[in-house]
This record gives C-alpha cells, structure tokens and sequence, in this order.
C-alpha cells in the first residue's frame, strides 16, 4: 500500500477557558492485491485499479470551565473524503 498519514493536535487552557484544535490527512494511492489473484483484462496488475482516496479531517474545541463541576463547550468538525472507487464490471 503506498499511502501516507499525518495529524497535528493542539490545546492551550487558561483559568477558566480552554481551547484545543486538530487537523489530520490520510493519502492512499493505491493497494496490492494477493499474489493469488487472477488477473482480468481490467484488472491487468497486483495494484488495484480505480483504488485511492484522501481524507482531510479539521476540528475545533472551545470551552469554559466556570467552577469544577460545570463545563460549556463548542465543538465543530470538518472532514472531506474523495474517493476513486472502481466501477466497471467486467462480463467477458
């Protein structure tokens, strides 16, 4: 599988409020299949067609903390997936 994945998290906390933030991004550009796989005429190699995808993940947290027994927080999250996925379907 020749893919990648890279993530970064973040946060500070102040007296009463805090604030934390993450983002990550998985490539994958393609995938093996088995060695035992027979092979079609649209699938001609071990690497798979029409198989890769990325993801992009986004996020955010803002809180306060007013005493020790209360917490209000906002959160919002993003994510956008693209995927290459196979679609033909072989009869012969």
């Amino acid at each position: 599988m020749n893919s990648y994945f890279t993530a970064l998290n973040i946060g500070s906390r102040q007296d009463k409020f805090y604030i934390m933030g993450s983002a990550s991004f998985l490539n994958v550009d393609n995938y093996l299949s088995s060695r035992k796989f027979d092979r079609t005429p649209l699938q001609p190699s071990l690497e798979r067609v029409n198989f890769k995808f990325m993801d992009v993940r986004l996020s955010a947290k803002f809180g306060y903390t007013p005493n020790k027994t209360d917490e209000y927080s906002f959160s919002i999250i993003s994510q956008n997936a693209d995927k290459d996925i196979a679609s033909a379907i072989y009869l012969g």
